[in-house]
């Protein structure tokens, strides 16, 4: 019962600690993605300075859990998610919603 009681209680902790509210894979890619995203609609430097951004972009996909360091296992990603109808649906909704309405959604069809 020891063991049963200690689990419940270290489980959430470690939940927090390898990402927080980043259940799966696909959704950490979606939140990732899009907060990556619309850091490009909110900061109009974001082009001019595409090095801080890649910077930006990287620490936001770390911050989901993804290892950033490793460039193979983030193309291998990319590929894994860029024809998921669920992905572009998900990221299509949160670019339109932090980009004021500016964001064409035939940019994800590409």
């Amino acid at each position: 019962m020891k063991k049963f009681a200690l689990l419940l209680v270290l489980a959430p902790l470690l939940f927090v600690s390898c990402g927080g509210s980043c259940v799966n894979e696909k959704d950490c890619f979606i939140k990732a993605t899009s907060e990556a995203a619309c850091e490009i609609f909110g900061n109009p430097d974001a082009w001019s300075n595409p090095d801080a951004f890649e910077e930006k972009a990287e620490s936001i996909f770390a911050k989901y859990g993804f290892n950033v360091d490793d460039e193979e296992a983030m193309n291998a990603l990319s590929a894994k998610y860029e024809n998921d109808e669920d992905v572009m649906a998900a990221l299509t909704e949160e670019m339109a919603d932090c980009s004021s309405g500016t964001f064409d959604p035939s940019l994800l069809q590409q």
